[in-house]
C-alpha cells in the first residue's frame, strides 16, 4: 500500500475570498490594492474589474496591519473562505468525486455535493427541473446558492410557473440567488454552459442541465459529466464560467420580479445583492427599470 507523503499538501492552494460583486474565487495574491497617500482606495477584482470594496479604509503603518483591514472587512461581509476551504472539508469532498468515478449514481452524487456545502454553491444551467428547484431552496436554508437560469421561456406555461418559484416566492429561501435569462433576449448572448461549483473545492461540469432527466442519462453516457476537484480549474471554472455572467449583468441586477400576472412583469426597487429578474421585453414598466 502506497504511503501519503505530507508534502503534498504545500500544492494545496485553495481560494481564499470571494469577490463581493462577482463571487469569483480569489486568493490575496489575486487582489490588487489601489493606494493613495495613507489610504487604500479599495480593492479590485481581476475578474469583474471593477473596484468593487468600499472606498477610504484607513490603513496603519506596517504591510500586516495594512492587509489586516481588508481581511477584516472581507470577513465581515462573509466573504472569507478560509475557514471552509479545510484540508477535511476538502477532503470529504473529493470522496463523492471519487464515488462518481467509481459507479455512484450521479444525481446521488449531486445531492450528497449539494448537502455537503458549507458556505456557498454555485451554478449555471440551462433550464432546470422543479425537483432541482427543490433541492436548491432546501440547501440555501443553510448557505448561500446563486445561480444562472437561462433559456427559460416565459410563454411557455410550464417555465412561467418556474420561474413564479423561483422569485414570487424568494422568503422560502432567503439565501437563494437566481438570475433568469428568457428566450426573449438576444440567443447569441444567453448562456449555455451547465457547472455547479460546492465551495470553491469541487466542481461538476459537462452537458447535463439542472434536470433530473439529464443527471439521469449521463449514467447511461448520453451526457456528459465530469467531477473537478483541482483547486486551479475549479477557480477557473467559477470565474470563467459563473463570474463572467454574475458579474456583468446589465443594471436591472437591481431590480427583482414581484409577481407575475397575464403575461406582465411588475418589478420593485431592489438592492444589487438581492434576487433579481433580467427581462428585455416587458411592458408598463415603472421608470427606475432601464429600457
Amino acid at each position: 500500500m502506497t504511503g501519503f507523503d505530507i508534502r503534498g499538501l504545500v500544492d494545496f492552494n485553495p481560494p481564499q475570498y470571494l469577490c463581493q460583486k462577482c463571487y469569483a474565487l480569489l486568493r490575496g495574491a489575486d487582489l490588487k490594492p489601489y493606494f493613495e497617500k495613507d489610504v487604500w482606495a479599495s480593492l479590485t477584482c481581476p475578474i469583474c474589474e471593477l473596484l468593487t470594496y468600499e472606498a477610504g479604509l484607513h490603513i496603519s503603518e506596517t504591510v500586516t496591519e495594512q492587509w489586516e483591514v481588508f481581511r477584516t472587512y472581507l470577513r465581515e461581509k462573509g466573504l472569507t473562505l478560509t475557514d471552509v476551504t479545510t484540508i477535511e472539508h476538502a477532503r470529504a469532498l473529493a470522496q463523492i468525486a471519487i464515488a462518481l468515478q467509481n459507479g455512484q449514481s450521479p444525481l446521488r452524487s449531486l445531492f450528497l455535493a449539494l448537502s455537503s456545502a458549507k458556505q456557498f454553491v454555485h451554478f449555471v444551467t440551462w433550464g432546470i427541473s422543479n425537483e432541482m428547484i427543490g433541492a436548491l431552496k432546501v440547501i440555501a436554508q443553510r448557505v448561500a446558492v446563486r445561480g444562472v437560469v437561462s433559456g427559460l421561456d416565459r410563454r411557455n406555461t410550464w417555465d412561467k410557473q418556474k420561474i413564479n418559484t423561483l422569485i414570487k416566492h424568494s422568503d422560502e429561501a432567503p439565501l437563494l440567488q437566481i438570475a433568469i435569462m428568457t428566450k426573449s433576449e438576444s440567443w447569441i448572448d444567453l448562456p449555455h454552459q451547465k457547472v455547479v461549483i460546492v465551495d470553491g473545492l469541487l466542481a461538476f461540469k459537462g452537458s447535463a442541465n439542472l434536470t433530473v432527466q439529464a443527471w439521469r442519462k449521463t449514467a447511461k453516457n448520453l451526457e456528459d459529466l465530469e467531477a473537478i476537484t483541482d483547486t486551479e480549474r475549479v477557480i477557473d471554472l467559477n470565474n470563467r464560467l459563473f463570474s463572467t455572467v454574475w458579474g456583468t449583468r446589465p443594471a436591472v441586477v437591481k431590480y427583482k420580479m414581484a409577481d407575475i400576472a397575464d403575461g406582465r412583469l411588475f418589478y420593485e426597487s431592489e438592492t444589487e445583492d438581492d434576487l433579481f429578474y433580467y427581462e428585455d421585453n416587458t411592458t408598463e414598466k415603472p421608470p427606475w427599470v432601464p429600457d
